[in-house]
């Protein structure tokens, strides 16, 4: 008896997310097709019933990952203020905390896939990077709300370095976790510190201003 249209539809979405589960925790590279079935609860045999390659299967999963990673700051934008009284204070306490930082299979797309995509073909890349450039839209928006006084460049601007400041800290962190866990912890910390702080991009741009005069003067 064959599989119906609708089971074989589950069966694809049970292989894309144990691939992407496996590929957070192993990498791309680290995880071959066998491993990938048998997490997903099929056999080798089936795999090519819905892709025709691994490197077809990495390229869904980059997409649905990071279009995922880009609609959940979405909903996280548009969420009633938390603890900072600002979206932006927010997601720095939720990104550089030590749960989103654990949660390797499960956490930001960004930071979980980027060290396979340029590995992988174009169409990967062009997935993540468009996903990547949409959530740097969705930031600067963000920061517009909070700083009414930046114009749309540099508002841009200033997203670029807020989420490339969030992604490398969690980066450090996750690759020395085992080794050294009160590293890890003091590199989320003292970055969660300095972005809340002022030195970093959500100060205003007047306390920015200040603080360039400042280092001038040294």
């Amino acid at each position: 008896m064959g599989v119906s249209k609708d089971q074989a539809v589950r069966n694809r979405d049970a292989i894309l997310a144990a691939s992407e589960r496996l590929f957070r925790e192993r990498g791309v590279d680290g995880v071959g097709v066998l491993a990938l079935m048998k997490e997903a609860g099929f056999t080798q045999g089936g795999f090519y019933n819905h892709f025709t390659s691994k490197e077809a299967l990495a390229t869904e999963v980059i997409r649905l990952a990071s279009d995922e990673a880009k609609a959940q700051l979405d909903r996280f934008a548009s969420e009633p203020p938390g603890r900072r009284e600002t979206p932006l204070g927010n997601r720095v306490d939720y990104y550089l905390s030590s749960a989103h930082c654990d949660d390797i299979s499960g956490g930001c797309a960004f930071v979980g896939l980027a060290a396979d995509v340029r590995r992988l073909g174009p169409k990967a890349q062009a997935h993540f990077a468009e996903a990547l450039s949409d959530t740097f839209d969705i930031l600067a928006g963000l920061f517009q709300q909070q700083f009414s006084e930046l114009d749309t460049a540099e508002a841009r601007e200033r997203s670029m370095a807020f989420y490339a400041q969030l992604v490398g800290a969690v980066v450090l962190a996750r690759s020395i976790g085992d080794a050294r866990p009160d590293l890890a912890a003091e590199i989320l910390s003292n970055t969660r510190n300095q972005m809340l702080g002022g030195t970093q991009p959500l100060a205003s741009p007047a306390r920015r201003s200040k603080t360039r005069r400042a280092a001038a003067r040294r």
